[in-house]
């Protein structure tokens, strides 16, 4: 006996608003009825679609459940809610729950005025909501986004629920403002996230999130958000001049934390896994701490998120340049390659936990003709750096250059000693 998938069991279950029906199976076609016609919008002959699209007018509700939409007969339907005079297409409360769009679907600049519901909803080509506006509350839980989403520069003035949304393309958040809380829970983006420049004035929820490649919240202002995550991304995760505003607590999974010029406008945790971190000339003004994490995240308590893709569970701290470390904390953190020429306070940086420094080489090396013994002692990155450039040739040293760095790094080696003596303060 072959076993039923849910998707397979709700394909098989009659929905619960009158539906067309048209069909070979027992269910038929899911698509609401178009009142006072037997069948969905996609199967009304063309005389009764005409006269059912007459009938329309801005501001109008729709209710098209479960429809099968081509680029063409979206584009007939919205004609009839676009403002001759003022230009922007109007629409009330929608609900295009389990609709499917198989083409093109382009709601730019839409205003939409009621609640709008796509849960469920299938786009086969581009979804483009780019600076759409949304008065009340939004549903696209559960929507499949095939071929790319855009939602950059749209107005949410209501709560958006975004949980569970699959975006196979990449997802355009840029410019974004979410007015009320935004939940993005157990979402899966397959080919990068952007939210850069987005504002959340409301919590912003990321629980059990996927992201593949990269994960932009360049600019990004998080008002309220007292916790980001736990998330898992593949590539980079960048919070580079993102604001918090409240005490925040930040889990990640992630290849890469790039956290330049970000500002903590209140005490933050974050609590990582695989990380190489990225702090250069981050705004410190509260307590912040960096922690790693030995065991994978868990969403709700039980299941671990997937890291099949994450490989060094170390969390290294590759810079510390510009920031102030007197309400830093490092706990468990890998810094045999940290940058610190360039912090400040660096006397007052907390360590706990194990931590790893640099090692500088052992045995002999030569010096010219006279041979010189390097007794093994924990060392800075910027020494590797300095002593490479200085001396040609020196084995076991690590060098700026081999980490893409530019090689003036190897111009801090000359403040070794100081840097030194301020970590053993």
């Amino acid at each position: 006996m072959t076993a039923t998938t849910p998707d397979a069991a709700g394909a098989l279950s009659a929905p619960h608003w009158p539906h067309c029906g048209q069909g070979a199976d027992p269910v038929g076609c899911r698509g609401r009825r178009v009142e006072p016609y037997a069948e969905c919008l996609a199967h009304l002959s063309a005389a009764d679609r005409s006269a059912y699209l007459a009938g329309l007018h801005p501001g109008a509700n729709l209710d098209h459940r479960g429809t099968s939409f081509t680029e063409h007969l979206l584009c007939e339907l919205l004609a009839a809610f676009h403002e001759p005079t003022t230009g922007p297409t109007r629409l009330g409360s929608v609900w295009f729950n389990e609709a499917r769009f198989r083409g093109n679907a382009w709601f730019r600049e839409a205003e939409f005025s009621g609640e709008t519901k796509f849960s469920e909803a299938v786009f086969n080509g581009k979804a483009r909501f780019g600076q759409a506006s949304f008065s009340a509350d939004v549903e696209f839980d559960g929507v499949k986004f095939e071929d790319g989403a855009d939602f950059e520069g749209a107005e949410f003035s209501g709560r958006v629920w975004f949980s569970g949304a699959q975006f196979r393309g990449g997802a355009k958040f840029r410019g974004a403002n979410f007015n009320r809380d935004a939940y993005f829970a157990v979402a899966q983006f397959r080919n990068g996230a952007w939210f850069n420049g987005a504002k959340f004035s409301g919590d912003a929820r990321f629980e059990g999130v996927e992201i593949d490649h990269y994960a932009g919240f360049v600019g990004t202002v998080l008002e309220t958000a007292s916790t980001i995550g736990p998330l898992v991304s593949n590539g980079e995760l960048d919070l580079s001049e993102a604001v918090f505003g409240a005490a925040v607590t930040v889990e990640a999974a992630t290849a890469s934390l790039r956290c330049r010029r970000t500002r903590w406008l209140s005490t933050a945790a974050l609590r990582l896994r695989y990380a190489t971190v990225d702090l250069s000339d981050a705004v410190v003004e509260y307590p912040v701490s960096i922690a790693a994490r030995s065991r994978p995240f868990t969403l709700y308590g039980a299941e671990n998120l997937p890291e099949a893709d994450l490989t060094d569970p170390r969390v290294r701290v590759m810079s510390l340049r510009g920031v102030d470390a007197a309400h830093l904390v490092l706990t468990d953190v890998d810094l045999t390659e940290t940058l610190f020429a360039g912090t400040i306070h660096l006397d007052q940086l907390q360590l706990e936990g194990l931590y790893a420094l640099a090692v500088a080489p052992s045995g002999l090396r030569r010096r010219g003709m006279r041979p010189v013994r390097w007794t093994p002692r924990r060392t800075l990155a910027e020494e590797h750096h300095w002593r490479a450039a200085r001396f040609a040739g020196a084995g076991g040293l690590d060098t700026c250059t081999r980490r893409g760095r530019s090689p003036g790094a190897s111009r801090a080696g000359t403040r070794v000693p100081e840097i030194t003596q301020e970590l053993r303060r």
